[in-house]
């Protein structure tokens, strides 16, 4: 096999993986930029470390490939979901911080089958509402130097829009059904779901 031959293979497997992680993780992988979002988690270790956030995060594997650009993240829920673990993955555009991030949250195995988490701010499509990405818009907005931005701070976002959904006048709901339950329905719904979730813990 020639060089050229070779050249073509390589170039056609490495398209085929992009195809296949793209499917699986929903957001264009850039490659060339592993270290760079390797480098990210470190940061955000670090901070976890020395803040003591009672977090979990660590890069998506698939294929058994380590991709950095995808963080799998873990916290503790609040009210109906006291104590329980809610988990997702944080995903970055192949430009970021140019482009904002997204958070999917990871479906909830019930007795019924697998179910979107229930929940004012999430989506049909499991995605955290759009005010993740006011929050992302206001923080680039006043910060000019894109070393200072600190991704630990995306993750506190989301533990709070999730534990304190806000939905604003004039906002869409994502989840309109839900939020137009009374709050007795409301908490009986969300109860259900969590005693599908596993208790969180940070040392597991």
């Amino acid at each position: 096999m020639d060089i050229r031959m070779q050249f073509r293979n390589k170039k056609a497997n490495a398209d085929l993986q992009n195809k296949k992680q793209n499917f699986h993780l929903g957001v264009e992988i850039n490659l060339q930029r592993q270290g760079y979002f390797e480098q990210l988690l470190s940061k955000v270790y670090f901070d976890i470390m020395a803040e003591d956030f009672q977090y979990k995060v660590y890069p998506v594997t698939t294929d058994c490939e380590v991709i950095f650009q995808c963080w799998t993240f873990e916290f503790m829920g609040q009210k109906n979901f006291e104590g329980r673990s809610i988990k997702g993955v944080l995903k970055f555009q192949p430009d970021y911080p140019k482009g904002g991030p997204s958070f999917y949250l990871d479906p909830v195995i019930t007795d019924k089958g697998a179910e979107v988490l229930t929940h004012p701010c999430i989506y049909g499509d499991h995605y955290l509402c759009v005010h993740l990405f006011t929050f992302w818009g206001q923080m680039k907005c006043k910060i000019d130097d894109e070393s200072r931005i600190r991704e630990i701070e995306i993750l506190q976002a989301i533990e709070y829009i999730f534990n304190n959904p806000n939905i604003l006048e004039g906002d869409s709901c994502p989840n309109p059904s839900f939020a137009s339950e009374s709050p007795e329905r409301q908490q009986e719904i969300q109860k259900r779901q969590a005693e599908f979730l596993p208790f969180f813990n940070k040392d597991t």
